[in-house]
């Protein structure tokens, strides 16, 4: 499962057996996460890729983004898109090929998820 900690930060645990599969803050290049994550996330029906809502560290722009989770939990972004309000819930579709986000102001968006990077 997916879960974040005080620092804004994201780690998949493994449900097995609590342990952490994947810790962004330790596990990927320095300087490579410029962004917050708020809190929404959501995997995907198949279980293969995490959607996520987060905030640019710097220019403070709302942006949507996917990662592709590997077998040893690492991930791996491959979708990565601005969205134009705060970001408050968000579900994906049974097929996984798109997602429905409820943005701050009450508007409901959908948006085609088109990766990039996936294997």
């Amino acid at each position: 499962f997916i879960v974040g900690g005080r620092y804004n930060d994201m780690r998949v645990v493994d449900a097995s057996n609590g342990d952490i599969a994947y810790d962004h803050r330790t596990q990927s290049p320095r300087g490579s996460w410029p962004v917050v994550f708020n809190g929404v996330r959501s995997w995907s029906p198949d279980s293969g890729f995490i959607a996520a809502a987060c905030r640019a560290r710097i220019s403070g722009q709302v942006q949507l983004q996917v990662w592709q989770v590997a077998d040893s939990g690492s991930l791996s972004l491959v979708y990565d898109r601005s969205a134009p309000n705060e970001v408050k819930a968000m579900a994906w579709n049974p097929q996984g090929t798109h997602l429905a986000l409820l943005d701050e102001k009450g508007y409901l968006r959908i948006r085609r998820v088109r990766l990039m990077n996936a294997s």
